[in-house]
């Protein structure tokens, strides 16, 4: 009986501890997700190449919502700021591109594309 009793509380503890870890986006996923966007919707940028240099750690702001600041080696700097928030499935999704303009001075088209990259629905795998 009393080791029927520890298996039941070994699952229990670990139900509980993998629910409260859902509520949590995981770096490496949330990163994958970043890059395979990138790679799918690149920036448009006309003087020299567009690729990530590094990716901060998540920030979690609430159980729903995230961001995650994204260097890469645009010149003049801007970085990324990508927000994640829980679905209607309560699903991870990448849902929106700010920029956070260091310079004060943005590439061609660059407005454009962080625009169409608002309430965005791409799947945290």
């Amino acid at each position: 009986m009393k080791v029927y009793k520890i298996i039941l509380g070994l699952i229990l503890t670990s139900c509980i501890v993998s629910c409260s870890t859902n509520n949590k986006l995981n770096q490496e996923d949330a990163v994958k997700t970043i890059k395979e966007f990138l790679s799918k919707n690149p920036p448009p940028i006309y003087e020299g190449t567009f690729s990530v240099t590094s990716i901060e750690a998540v920030s979690q702001f609430t159980e729903n919502e995230a961001s995650i600041i994204v260097h890469n080696s645009i010149s003049p700097p801007i970085d990324l700021k990508i927000i994640f928030k829980k679905n209607m499935d309560n699903k991870w999704v990448l849902n929106s591109i700010d920029e956070i303009n260091n310079s004060g001075i943005s590439p061609r088209g660059f407005h454009k594309w962080i625009n169409n990259n608002q309430n965005l629905n791409f799947i945290v795998q």
